[in-house]
């Protein structure tokens, strides 16, 4: 009986043992994370310009692409407003109002369709756009978003074909 307590207790401690080892490394594996969202925030934060964000960095040249690459930028956009809730750090907040701003430009509204659109790339007006536009305004307080959102959703519902299929350049069979 005593060697069956002795087998019980060591099991039992080394069943403790195992669930702070584990608790430990789920903590360092959740603060890698954490490290890892600030890196990725503090980098967006440095690739500002006057106008919003420097989206591709060379490495190699230690210069920033000329190129915009507008479906990428607002994907960051969206980002940003995720990780300005997430982190409620007042930066990221100010960054994706100054993406909103940079984007308001291209807005162009179809009266005929009741529709939102941006028209950054006038010979390809992706979809995407208005899309990421819509997940990012669902991040922040904006106060035209209630508006933008309703009629960029409609630009989005105007893609729609019969079969349920998205076109995806506005204003074309695409």
């Amino acid at each position: 009986p005593m060697r069956n307590v002795l087998i019980v207790l060591i099991i039992f401690l080394l069943a403790i043992c195992i669930s702070v080892s584990l608790f430990v490394w789920e903590k360092k594996l959740e603060n890698k994370y954490a490290e890892a969202i600030q890196l990725g925030g503090e980098w967006l934060l440095n690739a500002q310009d006057e106008s919003f964000l420097r989206y591709k960095y060379d490495l190699k040249t230690g210069e920033y692409s000329i190129f915009q690459h507008p479906l990428r930028e607002l994907g960051a956009l969206w980002s940003i407003g995720k990780l300005a809730k997430y982190s409620g750090d007042v930066r990221y907040a100010d960054l994706a109002q100054k993406g909103i701003r940079y984007f308001e430009q291209f807005f162009k509204v179809d009266t005929k369709n009741d529709f939102i659109y941006l028209n950054i790339a006038p010979e390809e007006i992706k979809l995407g756009y208005s899309a990421f536009l819509i997940l990012s305004l669902l991040e922040i307080d904006h106060a035209q978003k209630d508006y933008y959102l309703e009629k960029l959703a409609n630009g989005i519902l105007y893609q729609q074909n019969k079969d349920g299929a998205f076109r995806t350049l506005f204003y074309s069979d695409e």
